[in-house]
């Protein structure tokens, strides 16, 4: 939904995508700030793998030369899982760059980490700008309070709402996030989200 929202809001700077056929069975969210933070998020059969990386984070690999990854970072990821660090579509120069990563094995139904000490600081990971809108509760209203705060744009509550709550939506509900794009211009992104528009 978050991807869909920002393919109509902003369909030439988009952030956020969502590919539902990513691989056989399997869908990605992908959160990319282009300025050295960003998120990834597999949802596997087998369980939930996300990941983020903040270059502004204490704990960057890109803090020493070779770039090292924090001490047990990555040291507890479940063997269903651990192929993903070798996905090469999640390398920047045959580097795996992870400041934060959880792990929910549909068997557990629970959130994980490794057991990581991190250094004193507030967000020494990087996890709450990574994951920015996905902690806590959103809501329309908390999502366009963000918008506006992130970009002085403040989209329209009810068009929003409608997002939120359905994955059919009209032009009417498109245009009233953004008049100036046609349903040629982002049917194609809407799709890979499960999105389905009308003229």
């Amino acid at each position: 939904m978050l991807a869909a929202l920002d393919a109509t809001l902003f369909p030439d700077a988009r952030t956020r995508r969502f590919d539902m056929n990513w691989r056989d069975g399997i869908a990605l969210s992908q959160m990319d700030d282009m300025a050295g933070g960003f998120h990834r998020i597999v949802f596997d059969p087998v369980g939930i793998f996300a990941y983020g990386f903040d270059k502004t984070a204490q704990i960057s690999p890109w803090r020493v030369n070779p770039r090292e990854h924090w001490p047990s970072l990555l040291s507890e990821i479940p063997s269903a899982l651990e192929h993903y660090l070798q996905e090469p579509s999640f390398h920047f120069n045959g580097f795996f760059d992870v400041t934060t990563c959880l792990w929910n094995l549909t068997e557990s139904g629970s959130w994980e980490t490794s057991r990581v000490e991190l250094p004193a600081g507030k967000n020494p990971d990087g996890a709450e700008y990574v994951f920015d809108l996905l902690h806590g509760d959103l809501t329309p209203a908390s999502y366009v309070d963000w918008i506006e705060f992130m970009t002085g744009i403040r989209p329209n509550l009810d068009a929003v709402s409608v997002m939120f709550s359905s994955t059919e939506i009209d032009m009417k509900v498109i245009n009233a996030l953004n008049s100036h794009v046609t349903l040629d211009m982002i049917n194609t992104a809407l799709e890979t989200t499960g999105f389905v528009a009308f003229q």
